[in-house]
């Protein structure tokens, strides 16, 4: 059997307590998550907010530290956020992370060409970060050339998002994880931020792990995933198995939440 991209064992993440005033309990954001990732998947990870996935998509990303577990991307196990640089780098050129909010991730003061020029020289050799590189991104992720000297502000949700997944080629990674990426915008420039997303993982092979709440959205773009509600996997397997058959009351729930042609939320609710 070849071996996995991503292997994730016993992943655990507890947040300590604030300690103002009364003490405040631990919180487990987290608890004993494991899944494995071919090279090349698209994989889900579903859930209701507070269901603990963006905290796993931190802890992939290198974010958070781990409280315990581990995690191994092609056979290695990777280093926790109290590493050196140099293994902080190495873990950001396996494993990129592109967030909701392209806007936040984005420095507003740099300009498009700056911030891919800035990725490229931190993560290949030097002499790498010319114009021709930067252009060469923006194609990779259909945009035009002319936004080099442009500011994140002057361009849409979706181009901005666009940047944000060139920046994160840039690195050159086994994976990248999508965390709610394109929950903030409009449906059509949804459909084609995930056509881009699919046309990368055909031609470039990357990995990709999708941060989700949105059915729809997973049914499109993975071929695995789980279900997380409390910090705990529910329900594991096939995507489009899960979704037409639902085993665990939790999914089906989810599921069921989804509206659709003789929806009734009022039913819903009373389950």
């Amino acid at each position: 059997m070849p071996e996995p991209a991503i292997a994730v064992e016993g992943l655990t993440k507890v947040f300590a307590g604030s300690g103002i005033g009364r003490r405040s309990a631990e919180t487990v954001a987290v608890s004993d998550v494991s899944f494995e990732v071919d090279a090349g998947a698209a994989f889900a990870i579903v859930g209701e907010s507070g269901s603990g996935k963006t905290t796993v998509a931190r802890c992939l990303a290198g974010l958070e530290t781990l409280t315990n577990g581990t995690i191994e991307v092609c056979g290695e196990r990777l280093a926790g956020t109290g590493s050196s640089r140099a293994e902080r780098l190495r873990r950001a050129r396996m494993i990129q992370l592109v967030f909701q909010d392209p806007y936040q991730s984005l420095d507003p003061r740099q300009p498009v060409g700056s911030a891919l020029a800035e990725a490229i020289s931190l993560h290949r050799p030097k002499g790498e970060a010319t114009e021709k590189a930067v252009v060469s991104l923006l194609e990779r992720v259909g945009l035009s050339a002319k936004i080099i000297d442009s500011y994140p502000r002057v361009l849409s949700g979706g181009q901005r998002q666009r940047v944000a997944i060139a920046r994160a080629l840039a690195a050159g990674p086994e994976a990248i994880v999508f965390d709610e990426s394109v929950s903030a915008l409009d449906v059509s420039i949804q459909a084609q931020v995930l056509n881009l997303i699919a046309d990368l993982r055909e031609s470039d092979g990357v990995t990709t792990i999708f941060i989700s709440h949105d059915l729809a959205v997973v049914s499109q773009v993975s071929d695995t995933m789980i279900v997380m509600r409390r910090g705990e996997v529910v329900e594991a397997g096939a995507t489009d198995e899960i979704l037409a058959s639902p085993s665990h009351p939790y999914t089906q729930r989810l599921i069921a939440s989804v509206p659709h042609i003789g929806w009734d939320p009022e039913k819903l609710l009373a389950q």
